[in-house]
């Protein structure tokens, strides 16, 4: 495997981290913490969703360490992992982002890219 197949499978990976902790947000957004919960929680379909997208993620990063530099497939698995549930939240839950949410995101998205730069150039 190539190192943009690497860099391609640890993007991939923290975009399904990262819905998969989406999905966990919306699983235990109105339960209370009990056994009751446990039991509601292995029962909710979302419960199931993040583990599988977790999962699937887990196994694209560990392909991509395998093929590239985990100094760079850690940072961008990372910073997807972050800024994609928050989009996703956006949308979908329609939660409202402030200004300085917008600068934390451009800045891990600027800070990925550098790194990705960087590594390029080492090669």
């Amino acid at each position: 495997m190539n190192q943009l197949n690497a860099l391609r499978d640890g993007a991939l990976s923290g975009i399904l981290v990262g819905t998969g902790s989406f999905f966990i947000k919306i699983a235990l957004e109105s339960i209370e913490i009990n056994i009751q919960m446990l039991l509601n929680l292995l029962l909710n379909p979302f419960t199931w969703l993040a583990v599988i997208f977790a999962t699937l993620g887990f196994v694209l990063l560990q392909r991509s360490m395998h093929s590239t530099a985990v100094s760079l497939t850690i940072p961008i698995m990372g910073g997807v992992g972050i800024v994609f549930p928050i989009i996703l939240s956006v949308i979908f839950l329609s939660e409202t982002l402030t200004t300085l949410h917008i600068i934390g995101i451009v800045l891990i998205i600027t800070g990925t890219f550098s790194l990705g730069l960087l590594q390029n150039r080492k090669s």
